[in-house]
């Protein structure tokens, strides 16, 4: 149940950006984002204390709070200036790989045939829905489509990181306290950035900052919170197979939104679908 809730909110997360995106830059969005996460958050700075915490695990705190949440918020918002939400989810799905890879290689996670089946199956599915729809990866938005990538790889560290490294601690409060690290630093990049002149500027930009106010809240504050307890729950690998169902609901908001879907993206949604099944083997 926790997969599918994590699904929901961050398959909705695409649309949401796509829409901030037309008032704010991808850097005023995302420190926005992380910024009102970060406000959200705060009270549970106070019931949630981490005690006796090593120096090399408050450093896992604060690298949870950069790769998890503040690098990859820059990275999708610049990727989604030249690409589709819909696209953006889809290589979002590449996650599940870089997090067997980073565990395997740093972690020495265990592995089986049905994971590495059911991995393999997924990005095989990711492929497909890329390099064969005609506005996919082919259409020169390359390097763009490469930052999903690059944020998916911070995924994968986060959440090896989270569960090797900060088993056992209280979830929301890890969550809180990694914003602690990354949440002032934005808010002042937010000001810097011109964030506060586009209020006074565009009549849109309230709008714009409800979406963010979802977005931050909910995808990222609720979001990752869930998402550590289910790392903490299950497995490290199982817990970024979410990312598998993201696409199918932003594929959904896509459609509503008049965004082109073909065919072999449905066929390549079933082939993750499928990855899940083999990788929860």
């Amino acid at each position: 149940m926790l997969l599918i809730l994590l699904a929901l909110i961050w398959g909705s997360s695409y649309i949401l950006i796509k829409y901030a995106l037309k008032v704010f830059t991808p850097l005023q969005l995302a420190s926005l984002r992380v910024t009102i996460a970060f406000v959200a958050l705060l009270p549970f700075l106070f019931v949630w204390q981490l005690k006796n915490l090593t120096a090399k695990q408050w450093l896992y705190v604060a690298l949870v709070g950069l790769l998890g949440s503040a690098l990859p918020a820059i990275l999708f918002a610049t990727a989604q200036t030249k690409i589709s939400s819909s696209l953006a989810a889809i290589l979002n799905a590449l996650v599940p790989l870089f997090t067997l890879l980073v565990g395997a290689f740093f972690f020495k996670e265990n592995l089986n045939n049905f994971k590495i089946a059911g991995v393999l199956l997924g990005i095989i599915g990711c492929g497909a829905t890329i390099f064969i729809r005609s506005n996919g990866l082919l259409d020169g938005n390359n390097l763009f489509a490469l930052l999903v990538i690059v944020a998916g790889i911070c995924y994968g560290i986060a959440t090896n990181i989270l569960k090797r490294g900060l088993s056992g601690l209280p979830a929301i409060g890890l969550t809180a306290w990694s914003f602690v690290f990354v949440g002032p630093v934005a808010a002042a990049i937010a000001y810097q950035s011109g964030a506060i002149e586009v209020f006074k500027t565009n009549p849109e930009a309230w709008k714009a900052l409800g979406y963010l106010a979802i977005l931050g809240v909910m995808g990222t504050a609720v979001a990752i919170s869930l998402f550590n307890v289910l790392i903490q729950k299950t497995t490290a690998l199982f817990a970024s197979t979410c990312t598998y169902l993201i696409p199918v609901v932003a594929v959904l908001w896509g459609l509503n939104d008049g965004e082109v879907i073909h065919a072999v993206d449905l066929v390549g949604l079933g082939c993750i679908l499928l990855g899940i099944y083999l990788t929860g083997k």
